[in-house]
């Protein structure tokens, strides 16, 4: 028989467990140090893993928000005197960069002027989107009765504010904290509502080159010094008045002008400013031949008008033009005068400036004058009492609703223009609403719809960075 030892195992076992006891208690507390121990320092990575990204996100933000950012610019191009038919007339010339600009961008069939379509009326109207009636520059020359003075470029009065009754791009853009920087616009030296461009560089005939290089200027760094710019070409219009518009000498300032907008456009892209930049390149009107057997002189028929009458837009130093201003001395006459003209009317129209077409938008200021005489296409107006030679073989201020010879261009390119599209015609008035839009500034009331130049842009275009 077996004997029964089960309690002495029983408590030979007991005395086991009570005895390594200890070092099962010393073995479950070290695992659980350990466990915690690893936890601790699983947080503890945790915590400076998330430390390390917050302080980042910080910084990163910081710098984003410090960084400086380029908002949506403008630059307006004007080249006096550019006809809509240029291009192709001078296509021989390798205009390049032009027919690069348009390839890659927007353009019009012609941009058509406000009457008369002169320099300063539509160097206005453009910038403003006025009327000449509501802006109040009717022509190059004109007599205001309430001042009792006569403007004119070049003379005191051109820089006087008072003749100026509209609101032009950069006087919005300033008033809105948008920066300018204006080159030779007509107006653009004058404190228009007691506010000038941020940066202003004079009319004078300097090289063209002078004239980029000081934009260019404006360029330099990380961010441009404004948003609103403007650029003036003279020499295409000067070209065409002294040797007409179909002159060799045309082709030529035409072609230098091209190389100057290579010359922009190659400098900005190397700098990375074009991707943020709208440039509109624009002209005032267009050009016609003239010649001295074309001329009305109109003292021939009326030996005693400039006895009888103020003539205004005409003198020694403007003898030549496409209308003649008329108003009588003693408002008697203003109705006899008017008959004598319209009985010999050939080859010019005669209005009462009641009678004056609503098209032209002049009659409803007071520097309208009483009666207007207006050349037709190709002929001029003077009085050989000015004793002055005919010294031009080009010239313009015809209606450009008639005469297609008077319309200008619009070319545009940019990140908020269309790629490669044309459009038909639009009106100078329009070009306001346009830059307002690109810019993100209110206009200020104008004669220009918003919808009629609507279609020449990207739509959910953003240039900002």
């Amino acid at each position: 028989m077996f004997e029964d030892d089960s309690d002495d195992y029983n408590m030979s076992n007991t005395e086991s467990q009570i005895e390594n006891a200890p070092l099962i208690d010393s073995l479950k507390y070290k695992t659980g140090s350990s466990v915690a121990n690893t936890v601790t320092v699983a947080l503890g990575f945790m915590i400076a893993i998330l430390t390390v990204l917050f302080i980042a996100v910080i910084v990163f933000t910081v710098i984003f928000l410090l960084k400086p950012r380029i908002s949506s610019m403008v630059l307006l191009i004007s080249i006096d005197g550019f006809r809509s038919d240029y291009l192709e007339q001078f296509k021989d010339y390798d205009l390049k960069n032009l027919n690069a600009f348009i390839e890659n961008g927007t353009s019009v069939e012609f941009l058509l002027p406000v009457y008369p379509s002169m320099t300063y009326p539509n160097h206005m109207s453009i910038a403003t989107g006025l009327y000449a009636e509501n802006h109040g520059i009717l022509n190059n020359r004109m007599y205001d009765p309430v001042f009792n003075a006569t403007y004119y470029y070049n003379t005191p009065e051109e820089f006087n504010s008072r003749w100026y009754d509209g609101e032009p791009i950069w006087v919005t853009a300033e008033r809105q904290r948008v920066i300018s920087a204006i080159h030779a616009w007509a107006g653009s030296h004058v404190s228009i509502k007691g506010i000038l461009p941020t940066y202003r560089w004079p009319y004078s005939t300097r090289p063209d080159k002078e004239n980029v290089d000081w934009l260019l200027s404006l360029f330099e760094g990380e961010v441009p010094k404004a948003r609103l710019y403007t650029l003036y070409f003279e020499d295409v219009d000067n070209y065409g008045h002294t040797y007409g518009p179909d002159s060799e000498e045309v082709g030529k300032a035409l072609k230098e002008v091209d190389d100057m907008i290579g010359y922009l456009m190659d400098t900005l892209a190397k700098r990375n400013f074009l991707q943020y930049l709208d440039i509109i390149i624009l002209s005032d009107h267009g050009m016609a031949s003239v010649s001295e057997d074309k001329v009305i002189y109109l003292d021939d028929f009326i030996p005693d008008l400039l006895d009888i009458a103020y003539i205004l837009d005409r003198g020694n130093e403007t003898a030549y033009g496409t209308s003649v201003s008329i108003t009588p001395k003693n408002p008697k006459d203003i109705q006899p005068l008017y008959e004598e003209l319209k009985n010999i009317e050939e080859e010019f129209d005669v209005y009462l400036k009641k009678d004056i077409p609503e098209h032209f938008h002049i009659k409803n200021h007071r520097r309208c004058p009483e009666i207007l005489v207006l050349a037709r296409p190709g002929w001029l107006l003077s009085l050989k009492a000015f004793n002055v030679d005919l010294d031009m073989r080009g010239a313009h201020g015809w209606d450009a609703t008639v005469d297609p010879l008077m319309r200008g261009v619009l070319f545009a390119n940019g990140p908020s223009f269309k790629k490669g599209y044309k459009s038909g015609s639009i009106s100078n008035v329009e070009i306001y609403n346009l830059v307002c839009h690109i810019l993100k500034i209110n206009p200020s009331p104008n004669n220009g719809t918003f919808a009629n130049v609507q279609h020449l842009l990207q739509q959910n275009v953003t240039v900002s960075k």
